[in-house]
């Protein structure tokens, strides 16, 4: 059987390739006060390579974009990334480690009032930033599923604590 080490980090190292942005999130990470680097894709490499039994070295990128656009340069080993159909053409993916959910809200008046209105074509069309171009030229269509009481006030309570916490870093 072969070595995993050497077959993930062939220079002696594991280069854990990461995204830098303002705030961390499951796929971003931080260059803190200190100067160290934090977040999920950190974590996850630092402890791959622990395992591995090899030291890390990261990799800094300012998006996944630049990820992706790398890939055949060898500078890095493992990258934790969003799949998606044009990345798959680059870089070959293991299991999730991260599933993206979201909710929404709709205001009084509005014109969604069931799954079934969210899911109709058109409704739920949602812009998102594309790493590559670095702009908001991308988009999907979402599917909304229904989420039973009381999760979806979890949910809502989850949102808004984030969203509280967010405002007060800012402050």
């Amino acid at each position: 059987m072969p070595n995993p080490a050497a077959q993930l980090a062939p220079t002696g190292k594991l280069r854990v390739a990461i995204a830098i942005a303002p705030s961390p999130s499951a796929q971003f990470a931080i260059k803190d006060d200190t100067g160290a680097y934090r977040g999920v894709a950190v974590i996850l490499g630092t402890a791959l390579a622990k395992k591995l039994g090899v030291p890390v070295e990261l990799v800094v990128h300012n998006g996944s974009g630049e990820i992706q656009n790398s890939a055949a340069d060898n500078k890095w080993d493992v990258a934790f990334l969003p799949v998606d159909e044009e990345r798959k053409k680059f870089v070959d993916f293991g299991n999730a480690y991260h599933l993206l959910q979201s909710t929404y809200l709709v205001g009084p008046g509005g014109k969604i009032a069931s799954v079934e209105a969210a899911n109709a074509a058109g409704v739920l069309d949602l812009f998102y930033w594309d790493s590559d171009a670095y702009n908001n030229s991308g988009s999907v269509s979402a599917a909304v599923t229904a989420v039973p009481e009381p999760a979806n006030l979890a949910l809502m309570g989850l949102a808004l604590g984030a969203f509280a916490l967010t405002r007060r870093r800012k402050a």
